[in-house]
């Protein structure tokens, strides 16, 4: 008896990691709309320090003066590596 409850346990602790696990990834993926005000728009320029292609995002690294004259690293995210390249 003492052996069957812990099998019940063990797996409902493994039943648990895999659902706590998969939540995780699912709530992971984040909306653009959420996080930008997408009825704005800027202009920025400045000089490309480096330009990431790696999942899940893309990223281009600005060197861009501010108003003070002071250069900033701005960075810009892009979607996925794989859907740019898709995209031409």
């Amino acid at each position: 008896m003492i052996r069957l409850n812990v099998r019940k346990e063990i797996l409902g602790a493994i039943a648990c990691a895999c659902l706590l696990s998969f939540s995780a990834a699912v709530s992971s993926h984040h909306s653009v709309a959420l996080q930008y005000d997408m009825t704005k728009e800027i202009t920025v320029s400045g000089a490309i320090v480096e330009l990431e292609w790696r999942n899940p995002h893309a990223w281009l690294h600005l060197e861009v003066e501010n108003e003070a004259g002071e250069p900033e690293l701005w960075k810009v995210e892009f979607g996925s590596a794989n859907s740019l390249y898709r995209r031409g």
